[in-house]
């Protein structure tokens, strides 16, 4: 996955407001273990995060909706 794929599924995972869906996406990414602890990786991760959200504004604008981001995260969570 890329580091754009990654930022765009840790987005929509955090737009579609499903605590355990925002989980399941951290793991996916290695930002947190299998026991819910946040892993090294997550600073770096959002410090880069808050970058690639300025820069990618259009696709922010649409993944507007809880809807919307849920089903983009449920579409591209396995690949």
């Amino acid at each position: 996955m890329s580091d754009d794929d990654r930022h765009k599924l840790y987005y929509a995972a955090s737009i579609a407001g499903d605590g355990e869906l925002m989980k399941r996406v951290n793991q996916k990414l290695g930002l947190m273990d299998a026991k819910g602890r946040i892993t090294d990786r997550y600073t770096e991760f959002a410090k880069d995060h808050i970058i690639w959200i300025i820069r990618n504004s259009d696709w922010i604008k649409d993944c507007d909706t809880k809807d919307k981001a849920r089903a983009y995260v449920e579409e591209h969570i396995n690949d």
